[in-house]
Order: C-alpha cells, then structure tokens, then sequence
C-alpha cells in the first residue's frame, strides 16, 4: 500500500543515511567542546575529530546492537572509539540520550521546513479555487441537511483559515527546536561537574541550537510537534471529507478529474485522494492517545516511554506529510466546483 499511503520525502528524514550525519555531528560538537574546556587535550581532540570525520559505520553491526541494547548509540559508540587512537576523546560524560534526544529535534526541524512549505502549497491552491469559484453558490449543509445557500468563497476559507493557523503554529515551532538535549546519565551533569554548562554552550553553538538545561523526562515538546502533525491530517480530512460529500451522486457539487476506478463498476469514478485525507486524518488522530502517553515518564528517563515514541511519532509525520500531498494533488484535480450546469 506504499503508493497510497507512503511520503519518500518525510520517511527520508527517518532513514539511516539522514540520521548518521546528525549522530557523528553531535559526537563531534562534544569533543570539541571537551578540547575548549580542557577535558581532552588539543592533541587526542585532533585525532577523535578526524576520526569522527571518516568514521564508516558497519549498519548490519548498528542493527545486532539495537536488537540488543535497544538503541544504537553503545553500538554505535563502540565503533566509533573502536576506529580512534583517542577514544577518551568521543562521547565522554555523555549519555545516548543526549545524543538521541538531539538528533530527534534536528529531525523534526527537518520535517516541520517540508511540511510549512507543503502547507503554504495547499494554502495557494485553496486561493486559487476561491478566485475561480469563490462566487459560486452552493447548498450550505448543517448535520448533513440542505440549510441556506452560501458561497464556495465561504467554505473554502473553512478549508483554508485553520490551516493558515497551522502554518503560523508551525514557524513558531522552529525556534523551540533549536535546542540541545544535555544531561548526562541522569540528567543532573553531574559527569561534567562545574564544566558542564560550558560544554553545553559550546555544543550548542557549534549545532546552531541553544541550552535550555536536560528535558530528558519533559517531553512536552516532543508530543506538541505530533499534536501540529495531528492537526495538519485533521485539518486536512475536513477537506477530504467535504470534497467526499459533494461529489455524490445527487449532490454533485464538485467535479475532481482522475478518480479510482472500480473493480466491477465501470461508471465510477471514486474520490480516491479525498477519501485518503479522511483515512489519515483519522489514523493520526488514533496515534496522539499512544503519543500522549509518552509523556508519562517514570523517575529521571524511561525506556519504555522513550521507546513508545519511537514507535508512534515516525508515523505520525509521515501521515502528515503523506495528506500534505494528497491535499494538493486533489485540489489541483478539481475542475467544477458549484452544480453541474
């Protein structure tokens, strides 16, 4: 079912070959920042730098130890201190959530720039059908029922304004990505001692991103960026859904080039990308209550909680990035809005 419900753009963010460089990135502004506050001399600083800048992962070796440890930073670590002269030199004091918890927020900021400018094309074809169609009169419909006349121009800003919001909501979300994850073991710095803070500093300017102390167990900002995703599908499936219902037969207020054929019905043209914006937009909102529960975490970091995230939030943005498309592919199909005349 990849052709229908897949997005290669946001699963890309995802995939191996994006999350190492951000991974070795993050090792790499902490040796730098272990050299800058005299934790590593100049000397075994070069040598892990280099190192780090020619490290080749073995992937099947990552894979056996996340089966094993269950992420794959000790793996990862593993090779990384294994390929260096200097090994003191890479992720001391540090701990894989640290690591992980970071590249996640650089992942996001990644997806959240894909999908404001998926949402600003969704925003522009909206317009563009208000200005065709805007006059049109249509059957305004309460609970379903034939109400009062209204304009296409009214429903379509219906479609657009929450998503002009979701926009704004969105480049509001970037600077709160900017952030490092920096605690250590349990999230006090107490590995570092005095030094830690400037060791954060240091990691943060060097990742373009700032300091805001460890987040380990607050994960509010994490389940905020799947409720935007969540919003976006939502918002999206009203417009499937509205596009569903006025193509009906006896209704037929909208003509949508390119519809699914049937299987055992030639006549059918079925509104397959306005269905799917139903689809997902309900599948996401079935994710957030797994998502919401990520926030439950127990003492000072949780592996199952943390876990659970992983399984959950992946999904999300792809569904979200997925109905972002779908969105623009059926808008751009609609040839008739208003009765057949």
């Amino acid at each position: 079912m990849g052709g229908l419900f897949a997005d290669e753009a946001t699963q890309a963010e995802w995939a191996t070959d994006a999350q190492l460089p951000r991974l070795i990135a993050f090792e790499r502004a902490l040796t730098e920042a272990l050299i800058a506050v005299g934790d590593v001399s100049e000397q075994d600083g070069a040598t892990a730098l280099t190192s780090l800048d020619n490290f080749a992962p073995d992937i099947p070796g990552l894979r056996e130890g996340v089966a094993k440890d269950g992420l794959v930073v000790p793996a990862l670590v593993r090779q990384m201190r294994d390929a260096c002269t200097a090994p003191k030199a890479i992720h001391t004091g540090s701990t894989s959530q640290d690591l992980l918890d970071t590249v996640l927020v650089q992942t996001l900021e990644a997806i959240r720039g894909l999908h404001c400018a998926r949402l600003a094309e969704v925003i522009t074809a909206i317009s563009a059908l208000a200005d065709r169609y805007g006059a049109t009169e249509l059957m305004g419909r309460t609970r379903m029922q034939a109400a009062l006349p209204i304009t296409a121009a009214y429903r379509l800003n219906t479609w657009r304004a929450p998503l002009q919001r979701l926009q704004t909501d969105g480049e509001a979300l970037a600077a709160d990505l900017k952030v490092i994850q920096f605690g250590g073991p349990v999230g006090d710095r107490g590995t570092f001692s005095a030094k830690a803070d400037d060791i954060a500093a240091h990691m943060a300017a060097a990742l373009g991103a700032r300091d805001d102390g460890c987040w380990h167990t607050d994960r509010s900002l994490i389940v905020r960026f799947g409720n935007w995703q969540s919003m976006i599908s939502g918002a999206l499936g009203k417009i499937g859904t509205d596009l569903c219902l006025m193509a009906q037969q006896g209704i037929d207020e909208v003509k949508i080039a390119g519809g699914g054929a049937s299987s055992a019905m030639a006549h059918k043209a079925n509104p397959i990308r306005a269905e799917l914006l139903v689809t997902l937009a309900h599948y996401n909102a079935a994710q957030m209550g797994a998502l919401h529960n990520t926030l439950v975490h127990e003492q000072e970091r949780s592996g199952a909680m943390w876990a659970l995230e992983w399984m959950v939030l992946p999904p999300i943005t792809v569904t979200a990035g997925r109905a972002l498309s779908a969105a623009s592919e059926v808008l751009g199909q609609i040839e008739r809005i208003g009765p057949r005349s």
